[in-house]
């Protein structure tokens, strides 16, 4: 078994909307409702710790508590930055937990393969994250000019989940905090301890949500997930793509 910390703390600037971009709706449901709903039907996951904005643990608390979960789900509260969020929601985990999925609340498309596969790969290598190839040519730019363009093959877009062996990540992080040190991600604090970090091949959909051009195409996305699920209610013995 494997539990979940998934971080809903961030303040959204960039979708430049009155509200945190986490309580957005798509479709009818909170933003981070249906991120957490993708961990909580997963039959592999033991428990989830939902790290919030610190003073919105009442409200978080109070909306969860209109759904009938099968998960236990833990609210706690994050911090000034995405690494301190993670490193408080790595605390409220149990003493007892051994492996940990850190997912972005604002990814809210994670498929249950995908998640699948990163559990299944955790267990081997602790320590997996989520990427795609990169789509367009990427260009190193400095002072306005192209300097080079990196050959595309070895470019990857990483994403959550990341998953690790927990007694690995909470040693990278509690690294971090003693030298002071600020990473891209949590696999970025795995790899500074010299562990290795394998990849896991992700979806273009496990998107995260930034800029309200990012919600149109969510809506589409969601659109499109819920006339699958109607496909497969009406066709249950047709195999899943």
């Amino acid at each position: 078994m494997i539990d979940a910390v998934v971080v809903a703390a961030g303040s959204g600037n960039r979708m430049r909307a009155e509200i945190k971009k986490q309580y957005m709706t798509i479709g009818e449901e909170m933003l981070f409702i249906h991120t957490v709903r993708v961990f909580d039907l997963h039959p592999q996951i033991r428990s989830i710790v939902l790290v919030v904005s610190p003073g919105d643990e009442e409200f978080v608390t109070g909306v969860l508590r209109t759904y009938n979960w099968k998960k236990q789900i833990r609210v706690v509260a994050g911090g000034q930055t995405r690494q301190e969020s993670v490193f408080y929601g790595l605390q409220a985990l149990d003493e007892g937990s051994e492996y940990v999925a850190i997912h972005d609340g604002a990814r809210p498309f994670l498929s249950q393969t995908i998640l699948t596969n990163v559990i299944h790969k955790v267990y081997e290598y602790h320590a997996v994250a989520v990427a795609v190839p990169v789509k367009d040519t990427i260009a190193v730019v400095d002072d306005g000019k192209i300097q080079s363009v990196p050959e595309r093959s070895t470019l990857w877009s990483v994403q959550t989940p990341q998953a690790f062996q927990t007694a690995l990540i909470r040693k990278a992080h509690a690294a971090a905090v003693q030298d002071l040190f600020s990473g891209t991600d949590d696999a970025s604090l795995v790899r500074r301890l010299g562990h290795e970090v394998h990849i896991q091949i992700g979806g273009y959909s496990n998107m995260k949500l930034t800029t309200p051009e990012d919600l149109v195409i969510a809506q589409l996305v969601l659109q499109e997930r819920q006339k699958e699920e109607r496909f497969y209610e009406f066709n249950p013995h047709r195999d899943r793509i």
